[in-house]
């Protein structure tokens, strides 16, 4: 049977217990620490190896610059963002950045299980929710380019015009 190594990183107690208490429930998935900081998360990838880290990085004490940071220098480690509902763009530049999968912190807990084991294999995991906000916004993940954004000028098409 293989096991998944996750990482949870939030700085809210309530959310790292009720993951736990969601986890212990698939015998695969094994928490192997909390991170409550960006630093501390970098230094328990480097120490723990997760095959997954669960992240909002729209939590206090987290950035999405930690994701990219992580896979320069942990380029096995896979990302599922969980956050509150977000927009199009702010999903998009996370993807950018080196998120892997999405999912919303109010999904049910089949979508939280389903979405370690999919990341893990190195599939890409959405809710339901964040797929229905990239399909409304008309934008094929499969052509977004997991790279840091620059400040290089870009065109827009008219469509994200007016978007």
């Amino acid at each position: 049977m293989n096991s998944f190594r996750v990482i949870i990183a939030d700085h809210s107690d309530l959310a790292r217990i009720g993951l736990k208490t969601i986890f212990k429930k698939n015998k695969e998935i094994k928490v192997i620490g909390e991170a409550l900081t960006n630093d501390e998360l970098l230094e328990m990838t480097a120490t723990l190896q997760p095959d997954v880290i669960i992240i909002d990085y729209t939590a206090k004490n987290f950035d999405i610059e930690v994701v990219s940071k992580c896979k320069s220098l942990f380029s096995s480690v896979r990302f599922v963002a969980i956050t509150p509902l977000q927009s199009a763009e702010v999903i998009i530049n996370a993807i950018k950045n080196g998120i892997n999968s999405y999912i919303k912190k109010d999904c049910d807990e089949q979508e939280i299980l389903d979405s370690i084991p999919c990341t893990a294999k190195g599939e890409k995991f959405f809710c339901g929710r964040i797929l229905e906000t990239i399909q409304r916004n008309e934008i094929n993940i499969e052509h977004i380019e997991y790279e840091k954004l620059s400040c290089l000028p870009v065109s827009l098409s008219q469509r994200e015009l007016e978007i």
